[in-house]
């Protein structure tokens, strides 16, 4: 019994602190279960699921531009929708509204930037603003706008012009290409896939608004064609080959003209005739004036633009 009863001491020991392991192990084990799960929960969340779990959007108005016309003062805002403040989307703009002396006069661009909430998480609007001209009775601003994702290389335009009674603005106008300003002057660069050319424009302010036409004053015209002129024309042969240009193509019988090409032959790119001049979508095969040496000549198939260098691009 003397014996018996530190044996017994031990055993006791032994039995608790054994348990006491096996406490510490499963809660250790309880510890890193639940810290993954975690890790994993907030990851998802900041990739995936909106901050307000009730997926109710953000939305905030941003001023984009200010102008002050003798007592009258407008401020342009940018209206923007966002379904999570994460970082992980991008701020979309729903509309633009403008507002004089502090009071919201017009909503614009709402139609057009209309994306359903379910769409944000892939795409959105987008809303940029250049001045083009300003004195002291008025300002004009361009407006360029788009959704995204959308195919690079064309443009959506419209103008506001600020005056201190009024507000008077335009419709969207798309070109292929870019509308471009210079000098208080807005003229468009149109894309037909293989060479670009030049479109002189002019806003004309009539009836309470304004409108942005073909500066038909500035073009030449021959019968019903309009010649545009092309954009950095020179271009240069890249093979050794024959050339067919016709020296009028409008006529009922144009004369060919032929000319051999060598590697590296600097060509003058011209004119380009279209029919259509305040349509601004001039993406495919027009004629095309051009110049080799002391020849002139007009070309428009495709294998006659890859001849003189032009390659294909959408």
């Amino acid at each position: 019994m003397k014996h018996l009863i530190p044996f017994l001491i031990g055993f006791t020991f032994l039995i608790i602190s054994c348990k006491n392991y096996d406490e510490k192990v499963k809660n250790e084990s309880e510890s890193n279960n639940i810290k993954v799960t975690i890790d994993s929960t907030t990851n998802n969340n900041e990739k995936h699921t909106p901050l307000n779990s009730n997926r109710q959007p953000f939305y905030k108005d941003e001023l984009v531009h200010t102008a002050k016309i003798n007592n009258s003062k407008y401020e342009l805002y940018k209206n923007m929708v966002i379904i999570d403040t994460s970082g992980s989307y991008d701020w979309s703009v729903t509309s633009l509204s403008i507002h004089k002396n502090g009071t919201k006069q017009k909503v614009l661009l709402k139609q057009n930037l209309d994306i359903s909430i379910d769409e944000l998480t892939e795409s959105w609007c987008e809303v940029n603003l250049s001045p083009l001209y300003s004195d002291n009775k008025k300002q004009v601003v361009i407006i360029d706008y788009d959704c995204y994702p959308s195919a690079p290389g064309n443009q959506t335009i419209m103008l506001i012009q600020f005056e201190e009674e009024q507000i008077k603005y335009s419709k969207s106008y798309y070109i292929t290409g870019r509308f471009e300003s210079e000098k208080n002057q807005i003229s468009g660069r149109f894309w037909t896939g293989f060479y670009a050319a030049q479109m002189p424009l002019k806003i004309v302010d009539s009836n309470n608004k304004l409108e942005l036409k073909a500066d038909t004053s500035i073009i030449h015209k021959e019968n019903e064609y309009y010649y545009l002129k092309v954009k950095n024309g020179i271009t240069y042969s890249t093979d050794s080959c024959e050339l067919v240009m016709f020296d009028n193509p409008f006529s009922p019988q144009p004369s060919k003209i032929k000319v051999k090409l060598m590697p590296q032959t600097e060509i003058s790119m011209i004119h380009v005739a279209v029919d259509q001049i305040e349509r601004w979508d001039y993406f495919g095969n027009y004629w095309l004036k051009i110049r080799i040496g002391e020849k002139e000549g007009w070309i428009k198939d495709y294998a006659d633009f890859e001849k003189i260098g032009c390659q294909a691009a959408g």
